[in-house]
């Protein structure tokens, strides 16, 4: 037990609020002037990235680069936008909507006959093995693949979690679902055609019902988690730390993790090859 609770302490990452940094800030709208929320930005060749909060606006932290040469916007529905800017002025972005959104889609029922039900992935409530974001970016993601047994097709109905500690006051995350090609690589644009979103209060197991959102796959898919924003507890304490805290379990990794929605996939093995704890409910 006390290797496995150096490999959790090894893995956790505090997060640390510190706005004394030189800041980019910026609000972003669609063309009837709403703000977008949960707008992913990305600094382009850098690990740095953020995300809009529910009133289209963000703040990246200039702590990695004098300039900023190019902030790229991404968005389900919208088409991705990139603005120069090594200005300290508010930057307003207006997105465009994408092709797809502006026709009518229409989706097609599966012929496949979903018959059972199942548990897959890796289900635990751990307190001892755990891990964390690796990156304080929001907008970052960490991830599981999900294999599909071969002549099967699972469809999505619950996603579950579990969080081993949440010291925040309310987090935000998004469920993001990718497809896995014949190569082995995984694709950097999300399948799912909808924002999957998720505000957390508490520790504990986490259920997302997705059974609406269509998502079918007959191959190897990865499931991840994406940090979308956080609001601090409200204490005199300046020593606490503010850290989310997944549970996990050894041997079910490789953990998956990326900084940015431009940036490809890394596979994280570590000591003991531990996994996201993510387990889903599917029929097939």
């Amino acid at each position: 037990m006390k290797i496995i609770l150096k490999l959790s302490i090894a893995l956790i990452l505090t997060i640390k609020v510190n706005l004394c940094f030189p800041q980019v800030i910026g609000k972003c709208f669609d063309n009837s002037g709403n703000p977008i929320p949960f707008l992913n930005i990305s600094v382009k060749k850098s690990i740095t990235g953020t995300v809009t909060d529910e009133n289209g606006i963000f703040i990246l932290k200039d702590d990695l680069q004098n300039d900023y040469d190019s902030l790229v916007f991404t968005h389900i529905g919208y088409k991705m936008q990139t603005v120069s800017s090594n200005s300290r002025d508010t930057i307003k972005v207006i997105m465009q909507l994408s092709e797809y959104q502006l026709r009518e889609v229409n989706i097609r029922p599966s012929n496949y006959i979903f018959k059972k039900e199942k548990i897959i992935g890796t289900k635990t409530t751990s307190d001892h093995v755990v891990l964390s974001f690796l990156s304080n970016n929001l907008g970052t993601e960490i991830g599981k693949i999900i294999e599909v047994k071969k002549n099967e097709k699972y469809k999505i109905k619950i996603v579950y979690f579990h969080l081993s500690k949440f010291n925040f006051k309310n987090s935000t995350f998004r469920i993001n679902f990718y497809k896995i090609d014949k190569n082995k690589i995984i694709d950097t644009t999300r399948a799912n055609y909808s924002d999957i979103i998720k505000k957390v209060t508490s520790k504990g197991l986490i259920e997302i019902d997705v059974s609406n959102d269509n998502l079918e796959f007959e191959n190897d898919f990865l499931v991840s988690i994406e940090w979308l924003d956080f609001t601090v507890q409200e204490t005199n304490d300046e020593n606490i730390e503010n850290n989310i805290l997944f549970s996990s379990t050894v041997f079910s990794g490789p953990l998956y993790f990326r900084g940015n929605n431009l940036l490809k996939w890394k596979e994280i093995k570590g000591g003991y090859k531990m996994g996201l704890g993510i387990h889903l409910s599917v029929k097939y």
